[in-house]
């Protein structure tokens, strides 16, 4: 931070940046756990992880909308 306010001079301006930095970082992040799961469920699915049989299971009857790896 102290980099953006030395080159910025200004507070607003660098609570402005660090903001972008952040949000860009978050969102990053999360495509980053997306795409490491669907990797995994790709690589067990098709046999090439020890346990594929446990790990390429996939619950669709779950309470929750969503489909469950158990």
């Amino acid at each position: 931070m102290e980099i953006y306010r030395t080159a910025t001079g200004s507070n607003g301006a660098t609570l402005a940046l660090t903001a972008i930095l952040i949000i860009l970082t978050f969102f990053s992040a999360t495509n980053f756990v997306a795409s490491a799961s669907r990797q995994l469920y790709a690589f067990a699915r098709d046999g090439g992880l020890p346990f594929s049989a446990q790990i390429a299971k996939v619950r669709t009857s779950a309470p929750i909308k969503y489909a469950l790896i158990h």
